[in-house]
């Protein structure tokens, strides 16, 4: 056969020279067709934009011997995505090799083009490596600050019917986490809304998202708030519901109460609540006057755990006899207590002539009016006269059944 082709490109020949055993020779011309790879070019698209980003690591990409990871088929189906198949005969396959060669400045994917009749061409598909492969999300080491977050015990242990989801704050704590000091800029860090892992070691999954959508998850380690389980309670004796000294208004909740809660009265609400359960180092801090309602008065008290978050309980209190009841003298001045006592009482002497006697002490203490006072109220008149010798008066302890006393 002659070396080339001759005719035309819808009657392409090879000329064939027939030589016989005397010498003489025939010439012929054989139709031929063109393999499928010598009248094609198979070329990459080029949208450079669009460089297919693969998971494989470095060791891929430099064609180390012992990669360390083949192309996953979804890279393999971006790669073979970037060949220009649009030209190219029906039937043309593409497969692309199931490994990054080239270098680490010109990473590739080696591209076999089958065409029908069997021929292949192979072409080159630059590629590049997704964030996810060359980057490893990290958490920060300074185990001191390991977040605090107030999940429910149930979150942490993995519950179908979680307490609660991790609140903004808990998520963005979690997140600060997360070392992406050495991340690609535009990497976005998503913690998950609820706790996951065991009771020993509960922890937030977060997604780490790589400026080309690629993506790495990571565990960051948690602790729960102790206001997440720990459940603040009032000691439940009824019979010692606190009595405190403030008055009407402040259980009303005016806006001018008539008294602050005493020292006292915050101390005997302190007590009442349930700390017997509670972390050692918890504080209990009663709020500074009464709230409720008349019915249902209360004072709110905040208890604050050793890793500064808080809850709030309401203890039932009510008022002190000597706070909502105010004792009178009798209107009637006629009857005014006429006393035996002489001039040296009256006048506050220190060497009295005589006490009061059990009749005097009797006629004073008719005189303070009981009628709106609780039952069980007892009058108590002094021994002596005090005042003046103008107003010449006899002091009256008005004692209530709860203990406190009013002085009239």
């Amino acid at each position: 056969p002659a070396a080339k082709v001759t005719g035309t490109p819808d009657n392409p020949v090879v000329e064939v020279t027939v030589t016989y055993p005397d010498g003489t020779t025939d010439t012929i011309e054989v139709p031929v067709k063109q393999k499928d790879s010598a009248t094609n070019e198979p070329t990459v698209k080029p949208d450079e934009a669009n460089t297919p980003a693969v998971s494989a690591g470095k060791a891929l990409i430099d064609g180390s011997d012992t990669p360390e990871s083949p192309l996953s088929p979804a890279d393999q189906e971006t790669v073979k995505d970037k060949v220009d198949s649009s030209n190219l005969p029906a039937g043309t396959t593409v497969t692309p090799a199931d490994k990054v060669t080239g270098t680490e400045d010109a990473p590739v994917v080696e591209v076999t083009v089958t065409y029908p009749d069997g021929t292949t061409d192979t072409i080159n598909v630059p590629v590049k490596q997704k964030d996810s492969a060359t980057n490893e999300p990290s958490v920060k080491p300074d185990e001191a600050n390991t977040p605090t977050v107030s999940a429910g015990k149930a979150l942490i242990d993995g519950s179908d019917t979680p307490e609660s989801p991790l609140s903004p704050a808990d998520q963005e704590a979690v997140k600060d986490k997360v070392d992406t000091s050495n991340l690609p800029a535009g990497t976005t860090v998503t913690p998950a809304d609820k706790v996951t892992g065991t009771p020993e070691n509960p922890v937030v999954e977060v997604t780490v998202t790589y400026p080309d959508g690629t993506t790495d998850t990571i565990e960051v380690p948690v602790k729960q708030k102790d206001s997440a389980s720990n459940e603040p309670t009032v000691k439940p004796d009824e019979a010692n519901t606190p009595t405190v000294s403030a008055g009407k208004a402040l259980i009303d909740g005016s806006d001018t109460p008539e008294s602050p809660l005493s020292d006292a009265d915050k101390a005997v609400v302190a007590d009442k609540v349930d700390t017997s359960n509670l972390p050692q180092g918890t504080v209990v801090t009663p709020a500074d006057k009464v709230t409720g309602t008349p019915d249902n008065p209360v004072v709110e008290v905040t208890v604050t755990y050793p890793d500064g978050t808080t809850d709030t309980i309401e203890v039932p209190v009510k008022q002190k006899d000597s706070a909502s009841n105010e004792p009178t003298v009798k209107a009637d001045e006629p009857n005014t207590p006429a006393i035996s006592a002489g001039k040296a009482l009256i006048d506050g002497s220190d060497k009295p002539e005589s006490p009061l006697s059990p009749a005097d002490q009797e006629a004073v203490k008719d005189k303070v009016d009981t009628s709106n006072l609780p039952a069980g109220t007892t009058v108590t008149p002094a021994a002596k006269v005090t005042g003046t010798p103008d107003n010449p008066v006899v002091e009256v302890t008005v004692t209530y059944p709860d203990g406190t006393t009013d002085t009239i």
